[in-house]
């Protein structure tokens, strides 16, 4: 897209949804790991360095060095199919981690919701319960290729917030044996938009996705209204996935669920 010679203002995004519907997302540019912005306004998708929309020019937001985006960003805009095929797709993927229909419905939606979070006032957080002999870890390797920017943690504590990269709008994906209560709480008042902290005396936007896999309940905290509770069952058959598969996976479904 050619720039006007002068615009009224210049903001960095990570990706968001304007209020006019057009769609700017962050594509990774395969030859030189750069980031690039795709602008669709419900036509043809234009992808460039910048982008101006309504007088303001958009560039991708700057990520540290030393993070790759490989995991975490698409390369790529899939081909438009129907989102009834895209969510069966993805159902028949979580099948294969054999639990309850209604856990794996609800592991289907996480994904594609976590796109929209930026369109939405409230981002999603879910608890995913993980009983001896459940498929705990195979269920987050499949949210991890799946889910938008996914950064997947372990040991997390509170003062360790501040040093993530929010910038990028991640879907936190936490792994803990058991979830601290006001950690819990944190995540649950950032799910509203517009909700800071402050860290070091300074505001702190926690707003995006999160999904949490605890090995107990997480009680009484927060209500099923407000968090979205899966409870995995113990099951004897691994995806034996490896790196091909796994790159296969996120290079299918990242690209198409990007729009």
């Amino acid at each position: 897209m050619h720039l006007p010679k002068e615009t009224s203002e210049k903001r960095e995004t990570a990706g968001e949804v304007l209020p006019d519907g057009t769609v700017l997302e962050p594509i990774r540019d395969p030859a030189t790991e750069e980031l690039r912005l795709l602008h669709w306004d419900g036509g043809p998708c234009n992808i460039a360095q910048r982008i101006v929309h309504n007088g303001i020019e958009y560039r991708p937001v700057d990520i540290d060095p030393g993070i790759s985006l490989a995991p975490f960003v698409p390369s790529r805009v899939g081909p438009e199919e129907p989102p009834d095929k895209l969510l069966r797709d993805i159902y028949d993927l979580c099948k294969r981690l054999q639990q309850p229909k209604a856990s794996t419905l609800k592991l289907t939606l996480l994904p594609p919701v976590s796109w929209l979070s930026g369109a939405l006032s409230m981002s999603p957080l879910a608890s995913i319960v993980a009983g001896l002999g459940s498929p705990a870890y195979d269920t987050l390797r499949l949210q991890t290729l799946l889910c938008r920017h996914p950064l997947r943690l372990t040991g997390l504590r509170r003062a360790d917030l501040a040093s993530l990269p929010w910038k990028l709008n991640p879907t936190l994906i936490v792994d803990e044996c058991e979830m601290k209560p006001q950690l819990l709480r944190l995540f649950w008042a950032s799910s509203r938009k517009d909700t800071k902290t402050i860290r070091h005396g300074r505001p702190l936007c926690l707003y995006g996705p999160k999904i949490v896999l605890s090995r107990g309940l997480p009680g009484d905290l927060i209500s099923e209204s407000d968090m979205l509770h899966i409870r995995l069952i113990p099951s004897d058959q691994a995806l034996f996935l490896d790196e091909k598969m796994e790159r296969e996976i996120a290079e299918e479904f990242q690209p198409q669920l990007c729009i």
